[in-house]
């Protein structure tokens, strides 16, 4: 079976037309509801990322209010924006519970070098287990812990 000429000609013009749409849809930042929480990676900015609520939005640029400061983004100086999903008590729980036990672990841990007893160290896990997990669990779900989701990232190239 042969390919027609017509048919190589058609897919490719189809191909060319297509192709601009995409890289098009990937230049331009998504609409954001005025007043969302976001939290934007900005490496020609910050090193860490920043967190606040959308003043403005274009597909070019994101006005962001930290406080009583503000600041516009272009799109070519972000490299990720998350939006805020909300508090979840589950994942702050889990959260919460592995902090407990790193920290009832090594409260131990501190105690079994004050003392001469080889034992202590053997035991730290222990007191992490059964008051560390508790008692980060139930501060995590009071607390909570924030929900992100990425919205838009900058394009690999």
């Amino acid at each position: 079976m042969t390919i027609s000429p017509r048919l190589i000609l058609l897919l490719t013009l189809c191909a060319a037309m297509a192709s601009p749409c995409v890289i098009a849809a990937q230049d331009t930042l998504p609409r954001l509801e005025d007043g969302a929480r976001v939290r934007v990676l900005a490496p020609e900015n910050s090193s860490r990322e920043i967190t606040g609520n959308v003043l403005l939005s274009t597909p070019h640029m994101i006005g962001i209010a930290r406080g009583a400061d503000t600041m516009n983004l272009a799109r070519s100086q972000l490299a990720r924006i998350d939006v805020s999903m909300g508090l979840s008590r589950w994942s702050g729980a889990k959260h919460g519970a592995k902090w407990g036990f790193l920290i009832g672990t090594a409260a131990y841990a501190m105690g079994a070098v004050a003392s001469d007893d080889p034992s202590f160290a053997i035991l730290a896990p222990i007191p992490g287990l059964i008051f560390g997990v508790p008692l980060g669990f139930i501060a995590g779900a009071v607390w909570g812990r924030e929900q992100w989701q990425t919205r838009w990232a900058q394009p690999s190239r």
